[in-house]
């Protein structure tokens, strides 16, 4: 039987959405880039282009894991992006559903790559890194002079994420998220919500760090308030710190109580 559509405007449809695709968006930004180029002054460039040669290795060992194509790679000052291809674009819901083992994978050797930085300081110097990693639909892949490029309203929204990293976590968006199994290796999750610019969700855009005790200590050392400060809230907050910590201390020693009813119910929580 005849159909009633012509053939050449389904393959017109086809090849729009060819151009199109789901992946991953990995951003790293050096964190504190201006106070480098003047503490290692000489060395800053070198150990810059150190770092970008490592994301390329970080990117190459994504593709021979997962299988997963580099669509673009690119640096861009102090920072770089890199764009995986996961899937073509169709127009099923499945475009949203990312593969468990891929984010796995993602994750696990960003982390490693991070660490790594952070255990080659002597090379490198006291280089951290502001990270975001998200899982992306309807990203629009095109050639550039001979190059790959990608845009999409996902594409912006990861760099608007980037104001929210920091050396302490990985910033991730909610379809990252929603794709790793519940062992995060370690991971502790923190559901956050913002206002986005060019995002107007009522109370503000859904997305999630990733985080580690160890993470936290190390970034929480960094900061300090200066003397010109006009508020003294560091100071307030080490205090509480302190105080939890005293808690958890004293929860242990207790033999009629569990250790977390302890710390939420104790002298530092509120009765329920």
């Amino acid at each position: 039987m005849n159909s009633h559509f012509d053939k050449n405007s389904f393959d017109q449809i086809d090849s729009i959405l060819n151009q199109y695709a789901n992946g991953y968006l990995v951003i790293i930004d050096i964190k504190d880039s201006t106070a480098r180029k003047k503490e290692y002054k000489q060395l800053w460039m070198q150990q810059t282009i150190a770092l970008f040669k490592g994301f390329e290795n970080f990117a190459d060992r994504i593709k021979a894991q997962t299988g997963m194509e580099i669509a673009v790679i690119k640096f861009m000052g102090d920072g770089g992006m890199v764009f995986f291809e996961h899937s073509p674009k169709t127009t099923s819901e499945n475009d949203a559903k990312a593969d468990p083992e891929n984010s796995t994978a993602v994750l696990e050797e960003l982390s490693s790559f991070i660490r790594e930085v952070k255990d080659q300081s002597n090379k490198l110097g006291k280089m951290r890194l502001r990270t975001v990693l998200t899982y992306l639909t309807d990203v629009f892949v095109f050639d550039l002079s001979g190059k790959k490029d990608v845009i999409g309203r996902g594409v912006d929204f990861s760099f608007r994420l980037e104001k929210f990293a920091d050396i302490s976590h990985i910033t991730v968006n909610k379809l990252f998220y929603n794709s790793l199994s519940q062992n995060t290796r370690g991971y502790k999750e923190i559901l956050c919500k913002r206002k986005v610019k060019g995002w107007s969700s009522e109370g503000g855009e859904e997305f999630y760090i990733l985080t580690s005790e160890s993470d936290i200590e190390e970034a929480f050392k960094g900061y300090r308030s200066p003397s010109s400060a006009g508020d003294v809230n560091m100071e307030l907050f080490e205090y509480y710190v302190s105080l939890k910590e005293g808690a958890c201390t004293e929860s242990l020693k207790a033999e009629d109580e569990s250790s977390l009813q302890y710390v939420i119910s104790g002298p530092l929580g509120e009765k329920k």
